[in-house]
């Protein structure tokens, strides 16, 4: 993902693309950096909630402040986090629910989701630049190429 944003400008961040309900790159890159912000914070105590970001408008704006989140993100991921159980609150049509989960089950949460989303950035580059063929894996699940081998 950082690799892709260094390749970026401002304008390709910010453009609305068609093709992926007219979101942005930095729309979805805000979301993705978000929700492991709210993960991190749990872990140091916190109850974890996904619904209760903050959708810091210079995260989906600034390549540059968005680089910075995702080395601050990496840097605490790097550091050997413990799995240990979380209190995850959600609320689904309007119901709310407190659910027991840990830090492995919310990484591999987010490794999904941000794949997800790393797969709508693929599609909204390509369509801003069909020359644009870096990053092949871009949005591809990690559990794909295993079933080539099935």
């Amino acid at each position: 993902m950082r690799e892709l944003l260094n390749q970026l400008n401002e304008e390709d961040y910010c453009t609305p693309m068609e093709k992926v309900f007219n979101s942005t790159i930095g729309k979805h890159t805000r979301h993705i950096i978000e929700f492991y912000q709210l993960f991190l914070k749990a872990y140091d105590g916190l109850h974890l909630c996904y619904d209760e970001r903050s959708r810091n408008i210079n995260l989906e704006s600034s390549i540059n402040d968005a680089l910075f989140a995702l080395n601050e993100i990496i840097q605490q991921l790097d550091s050997n986090l413990e799995d240990k159980e979380l209190q995850l609150r959600t609320c689904i049509l309007g119901e709310k629910h407190n659910l027991k989960t840990s830090v492995s089950r919310e990484l591999l949460y987010l490794l999904e989701h941000t794949t997800h989303h790393l797969a709508s950035i693929r599609i909204g580059v390509s369509n801003l630049n069909p020359d644009f063929n870096s990053l092949q894996e871009l949005g591809v699940a990690y559990s794909t190429p295993n079933l080539q081998n099935s």
